[in-house]
């Protein structure tokens, strides 16, 4: 290991140097710095710096101990007292391994000496524990789930059920619990050695947060108990399964039946303010107020669109856009012309052309050319016995009254 030597008295410096910063490889030993020595251009007004080697002892002289040991450094004094708060008292092994220069045995000898029965140890180790272990997770001082200890009622649920609610019954559990992410806030807490009081109170606070949710967890598991909840949901899984086996499998069907199924389980909390018959009322009252709004919506647009009687829609009318202008009503007409303008019946009366064929023709144009305009390409599909002529004067008609523009 490097040794330094004193520029002013040129005596080794076993522990402690003081450097001048203003004298270029200028050092002084604790005694000299004392005495104020000035030698050459160094003066003792310099600015310095004390460097540490760590070769001094914290306890006892140089050279051995009396009782034949060899002494430690300030270093290893560090070092030992560091990995034995890591490792714990009496893991002399991995303290060993820590401190490096010494061996277990040497590490638990010293440190039972000087730490433990020694003066530094009087003043810190209480001689009587005065610590008492106290369960703190509910009041009455038992288990942190006090429900692990009250005998449960059985439940008779078949195979199936079982496998519908997710129920585990001799556990009295369910795949999916109440808060089912509760223990993620504290799966990664520990106690470390290097943590602040701060921190301990930080992960304790966070330990009684999570108590709480379990004690909430709880209360609603002995609410579904008392009112025979995991039956009824039973039974509301069990009808629904059997209505829509009754049904036609569709996307826009199965899409409604997830919506409700959502909506079932964010209305769980209030089934503990219901009995099983109650809420099951709710659930059919609710689902039938989702079919009449769906059909109000459906009226609704049918009425917007110029419906006011609910007879079949022409197949011409099928899949036709939104338009602008007088347009806008001919998704829903019936046959007939009186929905024609004034000038649309001269038109037909000149072509000697039906107001229903007229309107199909016109239906066609217009929708074909609103494709275009979006820049899908399309090919106008007129009837087979359409004259090419009539067909020029629609054309000529509809572009100039404005509901086409002729490229």
């Amino acid at each position: 290991m490097e040794t330094f030597r004193c520029t002013y008295c040129q005596n080794d410096i076993p522990t402690v140097k003081v450097q001048c910063t203003e004298c270029q490889d200028f050092d002084l030993c604790l005694q000299c710095f004392a005495c104020g020595a000035e030698i050459g251009k160094h003066k003792k007004e310099h600015d310095y710096k004390v460097i540490d080697n760590g070769l001094f002892r914290v306890f006892g002289g140089g050279g051995m101990s009396p009782g034949g040991e060899s002494l430690w450094t300030s270093q290893e004094e560090s070092l030992i007292v560091d990995a034995v708060e890591q490792y714990g008292f009496g893991n002399w092994n991995d303290v060993a391994k820590s401190v490096v220069t010494k061996i277990s045995e040497e590490c638990r000898v010293h440190y039972c000496k000087y730490y433990i029965d020694g003066n530094m140890g009087k003043a810190t180790v209480p001689k009587e524990k005065t610590i008492k272990i106290i369960d703190h997770t509910c009041p009455e001082g038992g288990p942190l789930s006090p429900s692990l200890t009250e005998a449960l009622p059985p439940l008779e649920l078949t195979i199936q059920e079982q496998q519908e609610l997710g129920y585990l019954p001799l556990r009295d559990d369910f795949e999916r619990e109440y808060d089912n992410e509760a223990e993620q806030s504290v799966s990664g807490i520990s106690i470390h050695y290097e943590d602040e009081d701060i921190d301990i109170a930080f992960k304790l606070a966070q330990i009684d947060m999570y108590r709480q949710r379990l004690k909430e967890r709880g209360r609603r598991k002995k609410i579904a108990r008392e009112f025979n909840l995991i039956h009824s949901s039973s039974t509301i899984v069990s009808k629904t399964q059997n209505k829509n086996k009754n049904k036609q499998s569709s996307k826009k069907k199965i899409s409604k039946t997830n919506e409700f199924k959502e909506f079932q389980e964010k209305v769980k909390p209030f089934a503990q303010f219901h009995s099983p018959v109650e809420h099951e009322q709710f659930l059919n009252g609710e689902r039938k107020k989702k079919q009449i709004k769906s059909r109000i919506r459906e009226l609704g647009k049918l009425r917007k669109n110029g419906r006011t009687k609910l007879n079949p829609v022409p197949k011409h009318t099928n899949g036709f856009g939104h338009l602008d202008g007088p347009l806008h009503s001919i998704e829903s007409q019936t046959t007939g012309d009186d929905l024609l303008t004034e000038m649309e019946r001269k038109l037909c009366d000149h072509i000697g052309m039906k107001p229903d064929t007229y309107l199909t023709i016109k239906t066609c144009i217009i929708k074909d050319y609103m494709q275009r305009r979006r820049g899908i390409p399309v090919k106008i599909r007129y009837p087979i016995n359409l004259n090419k002529m009539h067909r020029r004067k629609i054309l000529n008609f509809l572009s100039d009254n404005g509901w086409i523009a002729m490229s």
